[in-house]
């Protein structure tokens, strides 16, 4: 049976929707649409005034969910200029424009639950295979309610390498500590063998609980993962892998080594805990893998009330959809990622121009630099980057003074790297539409309005 489209976007994807209504927007061309409408006797023009206050409308949703600066009254605009995309203080990375188009759309619409349960399993299953799937709120509450299962009473296995608090994520120790079993730790922080691994795990009553990113490097990571899983698998263990760093598609970011979801699970582990709000864009926790595992743990968390469900659950399927397809450039994490170095050295050099001689600044210098996406553990991907170093006229505490209250006055955190005898500006994680505000920053020229002379 042929299946003929009944909606717009089946026909027209969001963002040709978007750029269209865009362009007929501008003055000059809207003007031309309306002579021709009326030229074939459609005199009534307001039809397209509907659609463009209706896109309007739908595009501020969007803004709303996906630039967090806007509609709120005290925020302070940080310009993260360490080139760390996940500062110390990273909550979670920005929803992709599509992910929140979608989570606006659940939340304006009646869903029945049991539709939406649905669609978010069929998504999981063609992206990764038959496995059962839980969605939940947060990582704490799927830790807390994986590990609390009865295969657990011998004890929960977890490497000191792994037991570190994660950017985005929290302190994966803590987390499992709260849980009634006791906590066995392995060294592996200062290298641990295979023998070690074997010895701690002897037993088809304990779960052993990996985590990534950790502090070690990808090779040696790799080769502590596969030694705790033989000696897991050997006894019967249960394993649970927790991804921050997790990706479901391989090929957008596997230059940059993320471990991919199905991969993990082909290796052996039972369950894979994937947040979504850290790489993927998207809100909730994905809990994907072994069936009775998973079941068990749903029972808990329907009954703690912690699974995610409605809008959230609607834009976690989005995301994992556009992650699966190779859309996830869309998303702010991929297309900073894979921002070409080239583009990043021309607004160096741009911006060094602009700001060498004013306020505090003697000389400013375009540099190549090398970026970690964040603090450890995150601190193991690397990314080629530029930025521009700034010298002061007089001394460095000066220059370092007038940068933060310039930017106090504009509203603004400008997070810049101090160095001995400079201050360095990384770019990579600057979107390029405020580079004006570090140029007004490095002025001294703030956005109060000046008081009016005395009449």
């Amino acid at each position: 049976m042929v299946k003929f489209p009944i909606r717009l976007d089946e026909i027209l994807p969001t963002s040709a929707m978007e750029k269209l209504l865009d362009v007929l927007q501008q003055p000059d061309i809207s003007g031309k649409v309306r002579e021709a409408m009326h030229k074939v006797g459609l005199n009534d023009s307001s039809a397209l005034d509907r659609v463009r206050d209706a896109w309007q409308q739908a595009r501020g949703w969007i803004d709303s969910l996906t630039d967090s600066d806007r509609g709120l009254v005290d925020a302070q605009l940080t310009l993260n200029a360490t080139g760390q995309l996940l500062s110390k203080t990273f909550c979670s990375v920005p929803f992709a424009p599509s992910v929140a188009y979608g989570y606006a759309k659940a939340a304006a619409n009646c869903q029945v639950t049991s539709v939406a349960a649905r669609n978010a399993q069929a998504s999981v299953e063609s992206t990764l295979g038959s496995h059962a799937t839980l969605w939940m709120n947060s990582v704490s509450e799927a830790m807390r309610v994986l590990v609390s299962c009865d295969q657990a009473r011998d004890g929960i296995v977890l490497s000191r390498t792994d037991a570190v608090r994660i950017a985005g994520v929290g302190d994966v120790r803590a987390m499992l500590a709260a849980s009634s079993n006791p906590l066995i730790e392995v060294g592996a922080a200062n290298g641990v063998t295979a023998e070690d691994w074997q010895s701690c795990l002897n037993s088809d009553r304990q779960v052993l609980v990996l985590a990534s990113p950790n502090n070690l490097a990808h090779s040696e990571a790799a080769s502590h993962r596969t030694q705790a899983v033989s000696a897991a698998r050997a006894q019967g263990a249960r394993i649970i892998e927790l991804l921050a760093d997790g990706v479901i598609a391989a090929d957008p970011n596997r230059q940059m080594l993320f471990p991919v979801v199905r991969e993990c699970l082909a290796s052996g582990v039972d369950v894979v805990v994937l947040p979504m709000h850290v790489l993927m864009g998207g809100p909730g926790v994905l809990v994907v893998g072994d069936a009775k595992l998973v079941d068990s743990a749903r029972k808990t968390a329907e009954t703690l009330g912690a699974t995610l469900v409605g809008a959230g659950l609607a834009a976690a399927t989005i995301a994992v959809q556009q992650s699966a397809s190779g859309q996830a450039a869309e998303s702010g994490v991929a297309a900073q990622l894979q921002i070409n170095p080239e583009n990043l050295k021309n607004r160096a050099h741009r911006l060094a121009v602009q700001l060498a001689g004013i306020g505090e600044i003697a000389e400013a210098a375009e540099v190549e630099l090398t970026s970690s996406i964040g603090p450890s553990p995150w601190n193991r991907y690397q990314l080629t980057s530029f930025g521009v170093r700034l010298r002061p006229k007089n001394s460095l505490d000066d220059l370092v003074s007038h940068l933060d209250r310039s930017a106090g006055k504009r509203g603004i955190r400008l997070e810049s790297t101090r160095e001995a005898d400079a201050v360095m500006l990384n770019l990579r994680f600057i979107p390029p539409e405020h580079d004006h505000e570090i140029v007004q920053v490095a002025m001294g020229v703030n956005e109060e309005k000046p008081a009016q002379p005395p009449s």
